[in-house]
């Protein structure tokens, strides 16, 4: 938990942007049970999504690259792991339980995944 809470206090700019909103986080039972609450009401990124507004894999993109400006790599940037908004306004990147410091390389090589994972699904779908 404590490696995702520093994440979300080293992003706080980031939050109800491009990364949901910290909304809280606590502990229950002698620190057993730790869990942490944000605002990510929306839908998961689908690769029907993907296919039907071309946009999608620009919002995703933009998140992840906000996160890279900080020189912090996600770790993990799956397609379960960014939320479309209600309102279709933004594009969160969540479970930053993997973020760390990354290189210009590594940085790059994140980015380079995305975008193959992102043409692939809305070529072949």
């Amino acid at each position: 938990m404590q490696d995702e809470l520093d994440a979300y206090h080293k992003l706080h700019f980031l939050q109800g942007i491009h990364i949901p909103r910290l909304l809280g986080h606590g502990q229950i039972h002698e620190g057993l049970h730790a869990f942490i609450a944000m605002s990510a009401g929306g839908s998961p990124l689908t690769p029907d999504m993907l296919k039907s507004c071309p946009a999608v894999a620009e919002q995703a993109m933009c998140a992840l690259k906000a996160m890279h400006l900080q020189n912090v790599l996600h770790g993990d940037s799956a397609l379960q792991h960014f939320v479309m908004s209600d309102t279709a306004q933004s594009m969160w990147l969540k479970d930053l339980v993997e973020v760390w410091p990354g290189t210009a390389a590594e940085i790059a090589r994140e980015e380079q995944d995305l975008s193959c994972l992102l043409k692939c699904f809305s070529m072949y779908m």
